[in-house]
């Protein structure tokens, strides 16, 4: 992750050093370009990370471990938290209870009843 901050820091700079000479630097100017593709970047890394951990519950799934199936379902619930979205944040919270419901049932189940 540090290497795509640094590289587009690099490419900000050689566009700002190879700006005509009519332009004038700013500074600031180029702190504000540095943060939005900072901020851009960031978004993009979390988007990618819950996309991942929705990848990983599917495969959870298939491999019927119902256990592992309630906690990849956490986990994707909180990918999206941490993307601040809020809509998949909520869709993978009830995906989550039911999951884990579902499990809680059938270790009770395979325990016998207690």
């Amino acid at each position: 992750m540090r290497n795509l901050f640094s590289i587009a820091i690099l490419s900000l700079l050689a566009t700002a050093c190879s700006a005509p000479p009519q332009e004038e630097f700013s500074y600031e100017n180029m702190m504000q370009q540095i943060q939005s593709e900072a901020d851009n970047l960031n978004e993009k890394i979390h988007a990618d990370v819950a996309e991942d951990a929705e990848e990983q519950y599917y495969i959870a799934r298939r491999g019927s471990d119902y256990v592992q199936i309630c906690v990849q379902a956490g986990m994707v619930a909180a990918a999206y938290l941490n993307a601040k979205n809020e809509f998949k944040y909520r869709e993978w919270k009830d995906r989550e209870r039911l999951n884990c419901k579902t499990s809680e049932r059938i270790i009770m189940q395979q325990m016998g009843g207690m």
